[in-house]
C-alpha cells in the first residue's frame, strides 16, 4: 500500500493559533506548554532569575501571592512593593530595607509607577504612596508618604512632565474646595464654574512634574516652593500655569474610569473601562495636550497594558489582544482562547527588552507573545528588568508545569477517509527522553482520544500505529527546558476508498 509523508515545520514557528475558528490543516499549535515559537520553531521557556532570594524575602515576611512581591527599578532607585508595604533594593546584595511610610497603605492593587528619579510616585487604585524632597528644599529630610485620598488609579512620566488618571470624586479635599470657593466670589456673576471630577479625568503637570504634588498639598499650589515662595490665595502661583494649559485636566470622550496611563511615542496613551485615547504633545503656542480619540474598546483592567514607549499590547475586557504602534495604528492579534481566563483576575503584562517578547501572567497562567506568536509559560510573575544580561523577577512556578507539552493544530491530511498513521520522526534538539503521541477520532463531531505515549529513538523516530479521520501531533519532554523542535515528519496510508471514484489522486502533502 501506497505510503506518504506530511510534513509539519511552520506550526512550530508561529505558536498557538490566533482564534478557534480556524479550519483545519491550519499551521498553528492549540498547546505549546513550556515552549515559545520563534524563527528557529519551538524553543524552551527560558526561566527568569530571582535575584532576591526567598530567604530574604522570608527574614522581611514576604509572602509571594500574585502579583506580590512587585519588583519595580526605576532611574535611581529599585524598589520592591507588597500589598501594604514597600522596600528599598540594594542591588549590589539584593537585600532589603524597609521604607518607613508617614500614613498606611489600605488597598491591594497592582502598583504604578511615576518616576522622577529621586521623587517618585506609587498608585495601587486606591492608596498613594510618593516620595518627596520638597522639605530638603527648607533643610529637612526627604519624606515618603502613603495617602488614601485623593484616590487615583494610574500615573506615567513623559518627558518631564507627570500624568495621572482616573481621579476620585474626593480629588478636591476640604482645604481645596475653601481655596476654590475664594477663587469663584471673585468671578465674574455670570460665569459659572464646575469643579467635579471624576475618574474619567486626566491630569498633567507643567514640565518638570512637581506641582502635581498640588493635588495633595494645596498650600505647594498657593505658595510655591520653598523659602522664597511668592505666591498667595489671591494671586496663586499655579494659575499662570493653568491659564496657559501647561498644567491641566481633561475628561476622555468615553464613559468609564481611566485605568492607565502610558507613554508611546511622543504621545500618551490613555486606556479604560470603555475606550482608549491618546494625549497628542503640542508646543505651540504653548506646551500642552490635544486629544485623539482611538477606539471604543475598554481594557481587561490595571495590568492589562504592557510595553515601551515604542509600542504597547494590551488585553481588552472581551479577552482580545491587541498592538498599538507609535502610528496610533492597532493590530488586532487576537488569542481570546487562551486569554479570556485572564478577565476579572489580577494580570500584568511585562516586556522583555533583549529578547522582544512580552510575558502575560496572571496567578495561575502565563503567556508569552513573541514576534512569531503565542506561547506558554511556566512561572507567573508581575514585572520582570533586564540586568546584567539576567531577566530578573520573582517568580513562581505555576502548579504542574514542569514539563513540556506541544500539541498541533487538527488535520486530516486533506482526505476525509480513515488514514493510518505509522512513523513519526521529528528534527528535534534534546537531552532528555521525548515522547510522542497522536490524538484521533473517527467522526467530525466527537471529541479526540489520545494514543498512549511512545518514546522517541535515538536517532528521533518512532512508530505508532493508530488511524482516524483527523489527528494532532503531541510531543512531550519531562523537562521543559530540553527540546527545541523544528520539524515533525508524519508517514501515513490511505486505507479507506469508499469515497474514491476512478483514479486514486492521492499525492504526497508537504
Amino acid at each position: 500500500m501506497r505510503e506518504f509523508a506530511f510534513s509539519i515545520k511552520a506550526s512550530y514557528e508561529k505558536g498557538l493559533r490566533p482564534n478557534s475558528r480556524i479550519g483545519l490543516n491550519a499551521p498553528y499549535l492549540t498547546q505549546s506548554q513550556g515552549a515559545k515559537p520563534s524563527i528557529y520553531g519551538m524553543v524552551p521557556y527560558e526561566a527568569m532569575t530571582q535575584s532576591i532570594s526567598d530567604a530574604t524575602l522570608t527574614a522581611s515576611s514576604i509572602t509571594k501571592v500574585f502579583p506580590f512581591p512587585q519588583l519595580i527599578r526605576g532611574r535611581s532607585v529599585t524598589l520592591l512593593a507588597t500589598a501594604d508595604s514597600i522596600f528599598e533594593v540594594d542591588e549590589s546584595d539584593w537585600s532589603l530595607s524597609a521604607v518607613t511610610l508617614s500614613g498606611s497603605i489600605t488597598g491591594s492593587g497592582l502598583w504604578h509607577f511615576i518616576d522622577m528619579y529621586d521623587f517618585w510616585y506609587l498608585f495601587n487604585g486606591t492608596d498613594i504612596v510618593y516620595k518627596t524632597n520638597i522639605h530638603s528644599l527648607e533643610g529637612g529630610a526627604s519624606t515618603v508618604y502613603a495617602v488614601s485620598t485623593p484616590a487615583i488609579q494610574t500615573g506615567c512620566y513623559h518627558r518631564g512632565r507627570s500624568i495621572m488618571g482616573g481621579l476620585g470624586s474626593d480629588f478636591w479635599s476640604d482645604s481645596w474646595l475653601h481655596i476654590l470657593d475664594r477663587w469663584k466670589d471673585a468671578l465674574q456673576p455670570n460665569v459659572v464654574v464646575d469643579e467635579t471630577l471624576s475618574g474619567n479625568y486626566i491630569l498633567w503637570s507643567t514640565i518638570g512634574g512637581g506641582d502635581t504634588l498640588f493635588a495633595l498639598r494645596p498650600e505647594i499650589l498657593i505658595d510655591g516652593y520653598g523659602k522664597e515662595a511668592e505666591g498667595s490665595i489671591d494671586s496663586p502661583r499655579i494659575m499662570e500655569y493653568f491659564k496657559r494649559n501647561e498644567m491641566g485636566f481633561m475628561p476622555m470622550p468615553w464613559q468609564g474610569t481611566v485605568r492607565v496611563v502610558k507613554p508611546l511615542g511622543k504621545n500618551v496613551i490613555v486606556y479604560g473601562d470603555s475606550g482608549i485615547s491618546a494625549l497628542i504633545q503640542v508646543t505651540d503656542p504653548a506646551s500642552t495636550f490635544g486629544l485623539q480619540h482611538i477606539i471604543d474598546v475598554g481594557i481587561a483592567g490595571r495590568g492589562a497594558v504592557g510595553g515601551t514607549e515604542k509600542e504597547h499590547i494590551f488585553l481588552d475586557n472581551a479577552g482580545f489582544l491587541w498592538r498599538l504602534g507609535v502610528d496610533l495604528k492597532l493590530e488586532k492579534l487576537d488569542y481570546q482562547e487562551y486569554l479570556i481566563n485572564y478577565l476579572d483576575v489580577d494580570m500584568a503584562i511585562s516586556y522583555d527588552d533583549i529578547e522582544d517578547e512580552y510575558y502575560i501572567c496572571s496567578a495561575s497562567d502565563n503567556m508569552i507573545l513573541t514576534r512569531k506568536g503565542l506561547g506558554q509559560g511556566v512561572e507567573t510573575f508581575s514585572s520582570l528588568y533586564n540586568v546584567a544580561g539576567s531577566l530578573v523577577a520573582i517568580p513562581t512556578t505555576i502548579s504542574g508545569r514542569t514539563s513540556s507539552i506541544v500539541v498541533t493544530d487538527s488535520f486530516d491530511l486533506g482526505l476525509r477517509g480513515i488514514k493510518n498513521l505509522s512513523f513519526i520522526d521529528l528534527g528535534i534538539v534534546s537531552t532528555e527522553d521525548v515522547e510522542v503521541a497522536i490524538d484521533y477520532k473517527y467522526n467530525k463531531a466527537s471529541a479526540f482520544a489520545r494514543t498512549p505515549y511512545v518514546t522517541l529513538n535515538a536517532e528521533g523516530w518512532a512508530y505508532i500505529n493508530t488511524s482516524g479521520i483527523e489527528f494532532r501531533l503531541v510531543i512531550k519532554c519531562d523537562d521543559y527546558t530540553k527540546p527545541k523542535i523544528t520539524y515533525a515528519n508524519v508517514r501515513y496510508k490511505r486505507i479507506d476508498n469508499r469515497e474514491v471514484r476512478g483514479l486514486d489522486a492521492s499525492t504526497s502533502i508537504t
